[in-house]
């Protein structure tokens, strides 16, 4: 899908599942600032092809694209802003790849990497999870 779109069970809409909720933006390293782009999927896709771009700010009221370097959950309010990972597989998992920056909480009671990722969903702050065996 090339849009962010609204209607229910739209293709934009399951895109934006792997993209934080708005008003949370990264304050990581900025490598580099778009201007005039459309949505956050296309600010999705100019991350995408930058080697050191992790993840992006998208912000919705000015339409700019903030491609960020680093990987972590440092996240803080901001109104009109998106921010979502270099690419939404259709799992959103990554496998062998463990994130430790900013540990937020624990929890022993997670069965499965799915059960990690909708408590991840649910937690305000929580951008990234590592789910152990």
């Amino acid at each position: 899908s090339d849009g962010a779109g609204s209607g229910a069970g739209s293709e934009g809409e399951e895109e934006l599942k792997c993209f934080h909720p708005i008003n949370w933006k990264s304050i990581a390293r900025t490598l580099k600032t778009e201007s005039g782009v459309k949505d956050a999927a296309a600010c999705q896709r100019l991350c995408a092809k930058e080697d050191q771009c992790t993840h992006f700010n998208y912000h919705t009221d000015s339409h700019s694209c903030e491609l960020k370097i680093k990987n972590g959950s440092d996240v803080v309010e901001a109104a009109n802003v998106i921010t979502g990972p270099k690419t939404c597989s259709s799992s959103c998992f990554t496998l062998g790849v463990g994130h430790t920056a900013n540990n937020m909480a624990r929890s022993e009671k997670k069965y499965s990497p799915f059960d990690c990722q909708s408590w991840c969903r649910d937690t305000n702050g929580c951008f990234y999870f590592t789910f152990n065996r």
